[in-house]
């Protein structure tokens, strides 16, 4: 009979559970990282810009780190860096978003609201037995791009404030915007199963169509939270209409629906600027 090495496979175990609990308390790193960029204010103004640029590569370091250090099988290819992607965009534009809090209260709720949403992420992972970005079924891919979207709107909250920090030329900010809403486009679309030179046209498209809407947001005198809402919920309806027909359903009540919803909540975020 073929003698059981336990004393390598405690040594397998010992090694899986040392990797989990580093990546377990890697979420926790970060949110640290985010509390102590809040004391940048304070810094002399020569290291300022060093210090918030160093915190926030390392920060988004670590998140990559936290999934390429992952002993789950990421699929191969493009797909693996997707699956990395969302939580990397999404500390980054928190990390830009969490920039612009004043208020304690506000930055403790978006710090732990980060942290849990990092930890559930990596909770997903390791009870995944498959990850398949194209399809789309696994529950981590679709919490992913929910974390590519919250990131994207949080980066765009940031872009829509950045004159705070910088004089930026709005087209040069609506191109970065759009390169970050080509992610999450892109992603929404592979949901259609459509073929991928189709996917990579509607893309585009789309792509377009957030710069021009982001562009003519820019003007409006509203605060930049209520402009980023506005543009993030425009995209997601008209990215989710281009889903839906992409997929062959072409029914119009469902089109009509959605976009009447999005209206009516652009309509609502507006009405309620001044409070916001």
């Amino acid at each position: 009979m073929e003698r059981l090495d336990l004393k390598s496979s405690v040594v397998v175990v010992s090694s899986l559970t040392k990797r989990w609990l580093l990546l377990g308390a890697l979420p926790f790193v970060v949110g640290t990282l985010f509390y102590i960029s809040s004391v940048i204010p304070v810094l002399p103004e020569t290291w300022r810009s060093f210090i918030f640029v160093l915190v926030f590569l390392v920060s988004v370091t670590l998140t990559l780190l936290m999934i390429l250090l992952s002993p789950v099988r990421l699929p191969p290819g493009v797909a693996r860096w997707r699956v990395i992607l969302s939580p990397t965009v999404f500390v980054a534009g928190s990390f830009l978003f969490y920039s612009l809090l004043g208020s304690v209260l506000a930055r403790f709720v978006s710090v732990t609201v980060i942290m849990l949403a990092l930890l559930v992420f990596v909770m997903r992972l390791d009870s995944s037995d498959a990850l398949d970005p194209l399809r789309g079924a696994n529950r981590t891919v679709r919490l992913g791009r929910l974390m590519n979207l919250l990131g994207v709107f949080f980066a765009t909250v940031f872009l829509f404030g950045i004159g705070r920090f910088i004089s930026l030329p709005v087209v040069v900010s609506a191109i970065i915007f759009g390169g970050l809403l080509s992610i999450v486009q892109y992603e929404a679309l592979q949901q259609s199963g459509a073929d991928r030179a189709l996917i990579v046209r509607a893309t585009v498209a789309l792509t377009a169509l957030g710069i021009e809407t982001y562009i003519g947001l820019s003007f409006l005198p509203t605060p930049f939270l209520v402009n980023a809402t506005v543009l993030m919920i425009i995209c997601f309806a008209i990215g989710r209409s281009a889903v839906r027909i992409l997929s062959g359903d072409v029914g119009t009540r469902g089109l009509k629906f959605g976009l009447t919803a999005a209206a009516v909540l652009v309509v609502l975020v507006l009405a309620t600027a001044r409070w916001l």
